[in-house]
């Protein structure tokens, strides 16, 4: 798509594409903590389905971009109004109330994420330009012809339609709320009661009221008639109650900005008190740790996937040009990479996806539930780092050894991010001081998870092209590798509890 933009070269066509993914995560980033704020406030389930209503905006924007400044303005805007990240954490977090749960639960995102990963770019490249590949079914003079990738952006915003209405009718919100929520909410309640009342649309039904005092109410007086041949019934008359002496400025009243009873309202000052104190302990310590270390794992995980195409495409060159005394004392100074075709690196990169799909629903779920999840995720954050300084001297194998194990290393590192990630979730959620605010909390990770993201695949970007002019291919690599490093000696400190 972005090839087919008149302003953009061949030549620039990847550095395009970093572009509009890191746009759309610096968005996220921008927009991450105050989405959770007013998912605090509004709740989850509104949050998500504006969510939505942003992605299909989104969406349809994309297919009908003709030039890059109108595909990264869509990029942008889906990334500004998608909550999602932080917010289906919480709502995971909220519902698995158990421990024994977590693992099954907060597997399901990541499975459903790879599971997309997989399919969608294979409908999307099978969708893509109809009037090129399905010139029978779409003809040149139709829509499709002037936007060629609209169709696959038009199955997203269906898909979405269909999300909305699922979420809309079938889920459930779960945001806790307070009693003095519900104080509010029983208050306007009966005020709309009375404005029915009054509008006569209420069959004779009175509401609650809260009696505070009832030394206070005024005398009632109470006519108990005798029952005779006529009426069989005994009839109580509260001739204080009277519908009738409910005028036209009682209706008025109903609407007006009375304060709740005392007892409502001591308890939202109190409440508000207590709010005020935890705020300033939201984000503990181990809080922040648990976001660091999610952001550097986000940073070298998605800077790894950014650069790994390149690695498999760059020349498989000989280094004869290299002096032979610095080949000699120096083994880290190579520029050979796999000399593979786009059509060849397409299986290994589908392959990866499979094995992540896989893994998180067979493997994943079982591993974290039976040794935890605290262990697991130090393990996976000792792991990567060794992996990154192995990956480069795989394009030194012999052929076909090198795709062997180059594929073997790919495999490997999905399935640790994939575990990571899903240990991450189980570790904010478990360390967070208070249900109430694990909103923020996730909306906090999600936000920097998403700053890591977009510039994660710039500076590896960077550091490729100079290792690459420097004969060290490795460099980028190596740097991911230090980063992982300090994640994993930051590990050792996180507790799996506030």
């Amino acid at each position: 798509m972005i090839g087919s933009f008149d302003s953009v070269n061949d030549t620039d066509v990847a550095l395009y594409a970093g572009v509009l993914i890191s746009v759309f995560t610096f968005c996220e980033f921008l927009s991450g903590m105050l989405w959770a704020r007013i998912a605090d406030t509004i709740g989850r389930k509104p949050t998500l389905l504006i969510g939505i209503i942003g992605g299909i905006a989104s969406a349809a924007l994309f297919g009908f971009s003709r030039n890059l400044m109108q595909a990264i303005a869509a990029r942008a805007i889906g990334g500004l109004l998608n909550p999602n990240v932080g917010v289906v954490q919480t709502c995971i977090g909220e519902l698995a109330t158990r421990k024994e749960q977590q693992a099954n639960a907060f597997s399901v995102v990541p499975y459903l994420r790879g599971l997309g990963n997989l399919v969608g770019p294979i409908i999307g490249g099978f969708l893509a330009d109809p009037v090129k590949h399905y010139p029978s079914s779409f003809k040149a003079s139709s829509i499709w012809a002037e936007y060629p990738y609209l169709l696959p952006n038009l199955v997203v915003v269906c898909l979405l339609v269909v999300t909305f209405v699922i979420g809309f009718l079938f889920f459930r919100e779960t945001l806790p709320r307070t009693e003095a929520d519900a104080s509010v909410a029983s208050t306007m309640a009966a005020r709309f009661g009375k404005l029915f009342t009054w509008l006569g649309l209420r069959h004779q039904q009175s509401g609650y009221r809260h009696i505070t005092d009832p030394e206070s109410l005024p005398p009632t007086e109470l006519t108990i008639q005798s029952p005779t041949d006529d009426d069989a019934q005994d009839a109580v008359e509260l001739k204080s109650l009277n519908r009738q002496n409910f005028d036209r400025r009682d209706a008025q009243d109903a609407f007006a900005l009375e304060p709740l009873d005392q007892e409502a309202a001591d308890h939202q000052d109190a409440l508000t008190a207590t709010e005020r104190e935890t705020r300033g302990k939201i984000y503990t310590t181990q809080v922040i740790l648990q976001i660091i270390s999610v952001s550097l794992l986000a940073f070298h995980k998605v800077a790894s996937d950014i650069i790994m195409p390149v690695f498999l495409a760059s020349p498989n060159r000989t280094t004869s040009h290299i002096p032979e005394h610095i080949k000699a004392r120096n083994f880290l100074q190579f520029d050979d990479g796999f000399g593979l075709s786009t059509r060849q690196i397409g299986p290994i990169l589908l392959s990866q996806a499979l094995i992540a799909v896989i893994g998180q629903f067979f493997l994943v779920p079982r591993i974290v539930g039976t040794y935890g999840a605290l262990r697991i995720y130090r393990y996976v954050l000792w792991l990567y780092p060794f992996f990154y300084l192995f990956t480069p001297f795989t394009a030194q194998l012999p052929y076909p050894v090198s795709v062997a194990t180059v594929m073997v290393d790919l495999w490997v590192k999905v399935l640790l991010s994939s575990t990571g990630y899903t240990c991450s979730a189980i570790l904010i959620t478990n360390t967070s001081p208070s249900k109430a605010y694990l909103a923020r909390i996730n909306g906090a990770a999600a936000s920097f998870g998403c700053l890591a993201r977009s510039v994660g695949p710039l500076v590896a970007g960077r550091l490729f092209g100079w290792g690459l002019h420097m004969h060290y291919i490795g460099v980028a690599f190596w740097a991911l590798s230090g980063v992982a490093a300090f994640g994993a000696v930051e590990c050792l400190i996180l507790h799996d509890h506030p």
